[in-house]
């Protein structure tokens, strides 16, 4: 019996004994050897180069993967199968195939890429290569006939460690381009392949019945930026790609301008997300090899450091930001039970991974914290905390010094050692980009520059696919390199830097620029208020495009009036919606909790609105704010200014924006702030 299924416009046959995947059932538990049930302790997954430094967990890990990498690839928990159910081969894994009613789309694995799932599917994707990992060290531990409570204890606190990829000095670690390594075994000190650098396909004739024919589906083992000539790795590239790329700020400003959980996960929308990042590191790495493409990646040992790393910034983020979580939303793209335009929600199944009893799919709600799967990491240490505020401080405090330690990407309030402390509020500049995907059928970047600086990569994993061919990505980039030699406060100087000498360049996973290929970019602007310590965040009011638009698909009648406003006066308009960010928060009530709380305070007595009317609502409240800022414009005028050519709507000074301050009232604001900030709504 064979089955056949098609792939990209090429068959597949598959042999029905290759691989018995209707039967099999896998039970994801986690890992929990090592845990303190007492004190809630887990052992932490660690940065690839301090593990490296621990002679037994590096030893053992090191085993263990190599021993993945030898079983045999029709074993369900081979390395090879663990690997395909990222993207090829296009079958299923341990049974799991679409329902009837969803029939997913087609030439995709079961990854979730350019949607909300994108971290939460992720998780438990990362923890069963690391309970399969821990069982094979496990195995290898009670091996060792001396010293053997030692290796014991290595071995049950061992989990996959991570490569930090944006904490400076940002560098690719010489421990995953070393071809071999020297490691404690059993039987005495040994140089062995090193699991980090590349795999080995064990069954060629095999995997060309699973592959396509192209370049990287005939090679025997992952590359990295392939000579096509030798059909090796190029190392240096690697080295040089971190260096010139670095995703240090994109990382940061995630955590410190991105409050929201869909925004925070996926590059479908705009704004600072992990995804972004994630997919530049992808492209730069690569370097066209195994590690670029989705369908090929997860083959490339250094996936799983890579979104370990990805999860780990995801659960700093979760500590940070316990109160939000993922909320329906429609995906632009789809996976092999996943089809274009579902709504996806915590309760969507995470396939093909099922919990402990073999059947209960694991889902975005069930996976929510890390703890569920046994481990930790250094940079989260919730078990110490029984306050959530405290942990978010401490985990606040551990971002700020590792990605923005001398303030340059937001500023603190008080002097830190030898920082210098700025006096008052100042301006944040970032540049939005968007592209659609479906300008290549593979990977590619749009780099960014303002003259001789790179300001970022906008980074596209996948292409678009016949169900969505509208589908796009997007990616904001903060400002701050570029403008070291400018005061930001000072628009008029900013103009003159930035007109003419912001470029965009369309290039492919090994560098071939794309010509004709086209991007839209918008620069906009934001008030800093500083941070009062390193424990916090500065504060970062939405900038003057994005206000307007939020109110734009709160009342469809606001996008007749926007035109009367914007007719003549298009230099100065944004100038009249500048608020702080708290105040934004009140006015557009995002969730509907937010909502009732906004109708309710509206009710009452304020600066803003010293006598409501008992019918008050968001519109009618929306209508007073817009009239203020229509007489707010006439004082900002002559401070904002148009960019024709990158569409920009400038901010005016500070001192105007504080108008806005004094209106509300300090008093108020302040309330509003701390009520938001305590997650009891407004």
């Amino acid at each position: 019996m064979l089955l056949t299924t098609f792939v990209s416009g090429w068959s597949v046959l598959l042999a029905a004994t290759v691989i018995d995947v209707a039967s099999a059932k896998f039970a994801l538990t986690g890992v929990f050897t090592g845990v303190d049930a007492k004190t809630g302790y887990r052992p932490p997954r660690r940065e690839i180069e301090d593990l490296a430094g621990d002679v037994k967990q590096f030893s053992l890990y090191v085993q263990a993967v190599n021993a993945m990498m030898k079983t045999d690839e029709r074993e369900l928990t081979s390395y090879f199968q663990i690997g395909g159910i990222h993207g090829l081969p296009y079958i299923s894994w341990d049974g799991v195939n679409p329902s009837r009613s969803n029939q997913g789309s087609k030439n995709t694995g079961y990854c979730t890429h350019g949607n909300t799932l994108f971290g939460t599917w992720h998780r438990p994707y990362m923890a069963i290569f690391e309970q399969i990992m821990a069982q094979k060290a496990q195995a290898i531990a009670k091996t060792y006939t001396s010293d053997k409570a030692a290796w014991q204890t290595a071995a049950d606190k061992l989990r996959s460690p991570f490569w930090d990829w944006a904490a400076p000095p940002v560098h690719f670690p010489a421990v995953l381009k070393a071809q071999t390594v020297q490691i404690t075994t059993p039987t005495g000190v040994k140089s062995v392949s090193n699991p980090l650098y590349s795999y080995k396909f064990l069954n060629n004739p095999e995997i060309n019945n699973w592959f396509p024919s192209d370049y990287l589906g005939t090679q025997k083992r992952t590359l990295r930026y392939p000579n096509q000539a030798t059909n090796t790795s190029n190392d240096d590239f690697d080295d040089r790609a971190v260096a010139e790329d670095p995703t240090t700020s994109g990382v940061w400003n995630v955590f410190s301008k991105t409050s929201n959980f869909n925004e925070m996960s996926t590059s479908s929308t705009g704004g600072y997300t992990f995804e972004g990042p994630h997919s530049t590191i992808h492209i730069i790495i690569g370097g066209g090899g195994h590690f670029s493409p989705p369908d090929y990646a997860a083959f490339d040992p250094l996936f799983y450091l890579h979104h370990g790393n990805v999860d780990r910034q995801i659960a700093m983020w979760q500590a940070i930001y316990p109160n939000s979580y993922l909320t329906p939303a429609n995906t632009t793209s789809g996976t092999w039970t996943i089809t274009v335009g579902d709504v996806l929600d915590e309760n969507t199944a995470l396939t093909p991974f099922t919990q402990g009893d073999g059947r209960t799919p694991w889902t975005s709600k069930a996976a929510r914290q890390i703890k569920t799967f046994g481990y930790s990491y250094p940079d989260v240490p919730d078990w110490l905390f029984t306050n959530p505020r405290a942990l978010a401080a401490n985990v606040t405090a551990r971002v700020n010094k590792l990605y923005n330690a001398d303030g340059s990407l937001g500023p603190f309030g008080t002097k830190i050692k030898g920082r210098a402390a700025p006096a008052s509020d100042t301006l944040s500049w970032s540049i939005a980009a968007k592209v659609a995907n479906s300008i290549l059928d593979e990977p590619f970047s749009v780099k960014l520059t303002v003259g001789d600086v790179r300001v970022g990569r906008l980074s596209v994993l996948i292409a678009s696919t016949t169900e969505n061919l509208e589908a796009s990505t997007f990616g904001e980039f903060e400002l701050s390199a570029a403008l070291k030699d400018v005061d930001v406060t000072d628009v008029d100087a900013v103009v003159t830097k930035l007109k003419g000498s912001v470029k965009y360049t369309v290039v492919k996973a090994d560098g071939t620029t794309v010509d004709g290929a086209k991007a839209e970019l918008s620069v906009s602007s934001q008030v800093v208020t500083p941070a009062k310590d390193v424990t916090e965040f500065p504060v970062f009011a939405p900038s003057n495009e994005r206000i307007f638009d939020m109110l734009v698909k709160k009342r469809k009648s606001y996008k007749r009036r926007r035109k009367e406003l914007v007719k003549g006066y298009e230099k100065d308009f944004n100038a009249a919606v500048g608020v702080k960010r708290e105040w934004v928060d009140v006015l557009v009530g995002m969730s509907d909790k937010e909502r009732r709380g906004l109708n309710y305070y509206i009710g009452r007595p304020s600066p803003l609105n010293p006598a409501p009317k008992k019918s008050a609502s968001i519109n009618e409240h929306a209508d007073e704010l817009l009239e203020k800022w229509q007489d707010a414009r006439t004082v900002c005028r002559k401070k904002a200014f148009e960019y024709e050519t990158m569409q920009f709507r400038l901010v005016f000074n500070i001192k105007n924006q504080r108008r806005f301050r004094e209106m509300l009232g300090e008093k108020e604001v302040r309330r509003v702030k701390e009520r938001v900030k305590k997650g009891k709504g407004l």
